[in-house]
């Protein structure tokens, strides 16, 4: 039996082959946005590495010391990570330098808080006054009157 959704050119279902050029072309753009983003930020990567070092050396000092953990603790995972690290140093030195943004935000919000405390001073409290709710009569509300 014939699906009801399938356009047939020629007794042959065309509707598989437009997906697959579809997914093709999907992934072609993706590789091709992922290479573009890889030879900018190759460019970038020594720029965002000497920020990062002015920043905050200590997150490039903890990502060393990472790896020299990780070689310590399971040689072949260590290696693989160096070496990943060396042939994607344009993404490891993004990375460092949002890292290190984002220790800094968090340094200053710190600061900040601690910094900025607001005068007051304290009311005389009153007893606050609350008008009563009258209680009508079962039926006679208001609502009660529109659905009837």
């Amino acid at each position: 039996m014939e699906g009801k959704n399938e356009f047939k050119v020629n007794g042959k279902p065309i509707n598989l082959i437009i997906g697959l050029v579809v997914l093709a072309v999907f992934i072609i753009g993706l590789l091709n946005l992922a290479r573009f983003l890889y030879y900018i930020f190759s460019f970038l990567a020594p720029v965002l590495l000497i920020a990062t070092a002015i920043i905050d050396h200590k997150v490039i000092l903890n990502y060393g010391k990472w790896i020299v953990q990780l070689v310590n603790k399971n040689p072949l995972m260590g290696i693989a990570a160096g070496l990943l690290s060396l042939f994607f140093y344009p993404v490891v030195a993004a990375f460092l330098f949002s890292k290190a943004m984002f220790k800094k935000q968090l340094k200053q919000a710190e600061n900040k808080e601690k910094e900025e405390f607001i005068n007051f001073e304290e009311m005389d409290s009153k007893p606050l006054k609350v008008p009563e709710v009258r209680k009508e009569g079962a039926g006679s509300s208001e609502y009660e009157d529109l659905i009837d």
